[in-house]
């Protein structure tokens, strides 16, 4: 299918007047190419890009503003949930009505950012098929060129994370009548093994943003730190794997050996965050009638690299933990251990 009719197809009806102009940018072209005999001209490359121009201060307005309209949107029902929240425990308690309401109300929020992302998308695919046609057909090399007019004017590049995290936040609360499921979200809170079974999906990236807006209606998004304001790198999630130069780990969780392990370190946020997870994932087999295991242990950034090194010892390491006392000893006990195995495969393997 030809873009154009592709775009005609797919876009949305009431963006209609704000799209980029793709049939008109490339009748513009062939019949100045028909008309010249084939040949392009410096004339006709200024008015083409002139063409360009308005179509891209088109569509970087309608999304700027749109973007600003989204966002008002959201902060005026933030301010309705605060308050029918406020009310639950008062005389005059908001009514099951109330929560569907604002739970309606943000799914048509959750539709426009939908909506929006995908009016994004398909603009910039418009702006680099016309581009590509041009300097297919008429030898001049305009896509450079005009890249950095699309860099400055980045419609394109808009990150949703923030407005969905939000977005997420408020809807859970109105599924729930004011009433979330409260728990440590932090990272995994206190919890060191997880036994787990993981199924992965490859997503386009044009899609992550709807991928998004569909599960928060059934499943709220995870914040590990629920207590300052979401910033974009707090939805980083960073890992490194050890191994050594035979790859032993990486073979061995490959052929998904029984009992093959793969070690790692893991934060969570961006590159200023202090704790580290060091952690341990170990494979087993179905016909073992054991589950695969991931255990771990939460180790300070400026010990890792000495811990790695075996200068850093595990009696170092939870040295803290016995002192306060606040965990059982059998749960202490069975951290030093983790610690003593991952440390000894660290320095044998390395």
């Amino acid at each position: 299918m030809k873009f154009g009719e592709h775009l005609s197809k797919s876009l949305i009806r009431q963006y209609s007047y704000y799209y980029i102009s793709y049939d008109d940018l490339k009748t513009e072209l062939e019949d100045n190419l028909s008309k010249n005999n084939g040949q392009w001209t410096q004339e006709l490359e200024t008015d083409f890009l002139e063409s360009l121009e308005i179509e891209l201060d088109k569509v970087y307005t309608f999304c700027k503003v749109k973007h600003s309209e989204v966002f008002r949107r959201v902060k005026e029902v933030q301010e309705q949930v605060q308050h029918t929240v406020r009310l639950l425990d008062s005389n005059n308690p908001p009514t099951q009505l109330d929560f569907e309401i604002l739970e309606e109300e943000l799914s048509d929020i959750i539709a426009d950012v939908h909506d929006l992302a995908k009016f994004s998308r398909l603009n910039y695919t418009g702006f680099q098929k016309i581009i590509k046609k041009h300097d297919k057909k008429t030898g001049f090399i305009l896509k450079p060129v005009f890249q950095v007019r699309l860099d400055s004017k980045p419609f394109f590049k808009e990150n949703y994370d923030e407005l969905v995290v939000k977005i997420s936040q408020l809807y859970d609360i109105a599924r729930t009548s004011g009433r979330p499921i409260k728990g440590d979200s932090s990272a995994g809170g206190k919890q060191q093994n997880f036994v787990r079974q993981t199924t992965k999906y490859w997503v386009h990236p044009d899609n992550i943003t709807e991928l998004k807006l569909i599960i928060l209606k059934h499943l709220p998004v995870l914040v590990f730190n629920t207590n300052k304001e979401f910033e974009r790198e707090d939805s980083a999630i960073t890992s490194i794997y050890f191994d050594n130069e035979n790859l032993d780990l990486y073979y061995g969780r490959l052929r998904k050996d029984e009992g093959a392990e793969a070690h790692r370190l893991r934060w969570y946020g961006g590159m200023s965050t202090d704790t580290i997870f060091v952690e341990r994932k170990t494979h087993r087999e179905d016909w073992t009638g054991e589950k695969s295991v991931k255990a771990r242990f939460a180790l300070k950034e400026r010990h890792v690299n000495d811990f790695l090194k075996g200068k850093y010892t595990v009696d170092q390491v939870f040295a803290k933990m016995r002192k306060e006392g606040k965990k059982p000893m059998n749960e202490i006990e069975n951290l030093e251990a983790l610690a003593s195995e991952i440390q000894y495969v660290m320095l044998k393997k390395n």
